[in-house]
């Protein structure tokens, strides 16, 4: 009984080593896809995009890349399906925003702005790590049923001048990303998401390293 419980345990060491291995390469093969899409419009370090998709009312992150290591982290994994430029993208199946003012140079008017059209109070909106003040927003459709959202983000009102390279690229890529999607769907550590248990950490508390 004792080889056998051991044996149980190394394997569930095992089953999580690969669990850890397969989600890092799993976020790895997502930013490579946002990646390629970021470097082919032009994006600099003021933007960034994310992929999402809906599970039971809910948003859910699935991939986010930015040259800006900043506003590359994700600290949110799970987002309200009412509120924002996700939500709106959801609801019309297509979004833009180039009106709202850059919280650097317009703090008291950003804040009204994002309240008033997005509905964020202003301690959230103060926390986040990007104040983002332009949208655009493509919903990713699987068969013509839409199951998540593209979105790309600037801190700057500079995304007026992407929007047209913007949409050849997503119309160019959107079977791929209706793929990534799908699958993500399937992925249960992403629902149930723990930040102390990361892809990153897990890798490397493996390797003998930590996260810092």
């Amino acid at each position: 009984k004792e080889n056998l419980d051991q044996e149980k345990r190394d394997l569930l060491e095992d089953i999580d080593a690969l669990k850890g291995s397969f989600r890092l390469l799993n976020e790895n093969y997502i930013e490579s896809h946002l990646k390629f899409i970021s470097d082919n419009i032009g994006s600099d370090k003021n933007h960034r995009i994310s992929v999402y998709f809906e599970n039971d009312d809910s948003f859910y992150i699935l991939g986010r890349f930015s040259s800006n290591p900043t506003y590359k982290r994700k600290h949110t994994i799970k987002f309200a399906i009412n509120k924002g430029a996700l939500s709106k993208t959801w609801e019309s199946g297509s979004f833009c925003d180039f009106k709202c003012k850059s919280f650097k140079k317009a703090e008291k008017t950003y804040l009204k702005y994002q309240k008033q059209h997005y509905g964020f109070d202003e301690d959230k909106i103060r926390k986040s790590n990007m104040k983002s003040c332009s949208f655009i927003g493509y919903a990713i459709q699987d068969n013509g049923t839409p199951i998540g959202v593209i979105l790309f983000e600037s801190v700057e009102q500079d995304l007026s001048y992407f929007n047209n390279s913007i949409k050849e690229k997503f119309l160019e890529y959107e079977f791929i990303l209706s793929k990534i999607v799908r699958s993500g769907k399937h992925y249960s550590h992403i629902i149930h998401y723990d930040n102390n248990n990361n892809p990153e950490n897990e890798f490397l508390q493996k390797m003998g390293g930590k996260n810092v």
